[in-house]
């Protein structure tokens, strides 16, 4: 019998740990805040990648802090998160979780879409959200492997995640959402009330505010999700073996 995951109580416990550590936030994050917001302020094309590069790079800068912060009880960076090994592999993970789960939900919804033809949109349209949705909480049984690999784990692999995480997909994105839509949801309506306020008063300041509203989303993303992560990952560390390291 699988272990239930207390998914609403775990993400409460983010944000509390958020709140409770937001000094920590600012001190580790801020560099990674301000910077992809300068680069995407300067309107430059070469500048704008580099800008989402760097903000991508912060975020998983930011979260191997926070992971290592709940799971080894490691002090958070005394200016920034650093670029470590442990970011690289984080990275890694992303991408090789989006190849192994949300690229073959895309090209099966595309063949799917392909053979309905252009009448049945509405048919397709469903099927399309139906994959969309499978696929995604396909990816919550994999999600284990972020911690893991945050606090050097080697034994947390895609399998073993796979495996610990049986029947609790769906509260694991339960708890992914609840910490994640709510800093996008604000981020975005930030941007555009601060967007209109710009073109409306023809201010620059509020213009360049509006530009950092979703990087501010993203920044409290990331504490957030990883401390969910966290919990996630010594709950069900605890109540099964597959996350025991093998002797």
């Amino acid at each position: 019998m699988y272990a239930k995951l207390p998914a609403l109580r775990l993400a409460r416990h983010a944000y509390l740990d958020l709140v409770g550590n937001w000094r920590g936030l600012v001190q580790v994050g801020g560099l990674w805040l301000i910077l992809p917001w300068i680069l995407e302020a300067l309107d430059q094309p070469l500048l704008g990648v580099l800008g989402d590069l760097a903000m991508s790079v912060g975020i998983a800068a930011v979260a191997v802090a926070w992971h290592r912060r709940i799971l080894l009880e490691e002090p958070l960076p005394a200016r920034f998160a650093p670029i470590t090994p442990s970011v690289g592999r984080y990275m890694a993970l992303w991408a090789v979780v989006l190849a192994v789960v949300a690229l073959p939900g895309v090209l099966l919804a595309a063949l799917v879409l392909g053979a309905l033809g252009t009448g049945d949109v509405g048919v397709g349209g469903v099927l399309v959200a139906i994959l969309s949705l499978l696929s995604l909480t396909a990816a919550m049984r994999l999600q284990l492997v972020f911690p893991a690999a945050a606090i050097g784990e080697p034994a947390v692999t895609l399998r073993a995640s796979w495996r610990a995480t049986r029947g609790n997909a769906w509260r694991l994105l339960a708890g992914t959402l609840l910490v994640s839509l709510p800093p996008a949801v604000a981020g975005i309506a930030f941007s555009l009330a601060l967007g209109a306020l710009a073109e409306a008063t023809g201010s620059l300041v509020l213009g360049w505010l509006g530009d950092l509203a979703p990087v501010a989303g993203a920044w409290i993303q990331a504490p957030l999700l990883a401390a969910f992560l966290s919990y996630a990952y010594l709950f069900l560390r605890q109540r099964t073996q597959t996350l025991e390291p093998q002797a």
